[in-house]
């Protein structure tokens, strides 16, 4: 479409808005954009209607009354008012755009999750299966060469010393009671000492 029929639209419909009619003018009685891409049927701007200079009439003493009337039935909205809108529609957009990139990101991590599963599978299913018996022989094995290192001096045992008992005696009497201290005549013992 040419500059030019398109501000001939413009003019058109600039020219069929009715000084009358309150719900085509702003309150300052400039022409509403949307009344005039309504009736142009091209989009508008303020920048367009300005070219034309085109402001709405003043009334006469006769329409005053009917006037007031328009006014009272369609109200003009104050511009903090029609600011608190146009604010609250953008925040319903960024509202519904982060719960959207929340739910991609839900998404790309849910397939992650599987990917992680499927790979931690993958790496069991190539380990070599263990019987109770492969645990056995390996805890023995490892049990018997740290025996043959304490032995051998390489390592430090961490067990305690066997005790010392001062009596044939009070060994016995330690050992029938399965290696440990107490009884009822643990009194009348002389316990192991630790030298």
């Amino acid at each position: 479409m040419t500059t030019n029929n398109r501000d001939e639209k413009i003019k058109e419909a600039l020219a069929e808005l009715s000084d009358a009619d309150n719900s085509v003018w702003t309150s300052d009685g400039q022409p509403l954009i949307s009344a005039v891409q309504s009736r142009a049927g091209v989009g508008v701007t303020r920048e367009d209607l300005q070219k034309f200079d085109r402001r709405r009439a003043a009334p006469v003493a006769d329409d005053v009354a009917d006037d007031a009337v328009n006014d009272a039935a369609a109200p003009v909205q104050p511009k903090a008012e029609a600011e608190a809108l146009v604010a609250a529609e953008l925040a319903t957009r960024e509202f519904f755009r982060a719960r959207d990139a929340e739910d991609a990101a839900t998404i790309r991590l849910k397939k992650a999750n599987k990917v992680l599963g499927q790979a931690y599978v993958d790496w069991m299913s190539g380990m070599p299966k263990r019987e109770a018996t492969d645990v056995l022989r390996e805890n023995v094995a490892r049990d018997i060469a740290r025996k043959l290192a304490i032995k051998a001096g390489t390592i430090k045992s961490d067990e305690p010393a066997a005790p010392q008992f001062l009596s044939a005696i009070d060994a016995s009497a330690y050992y029938s009671r399965g290696g440990k201290a107490g009884g009822k005549h643990n009194a009348f013992r002389r316990l192991p000492s630790n030298r």
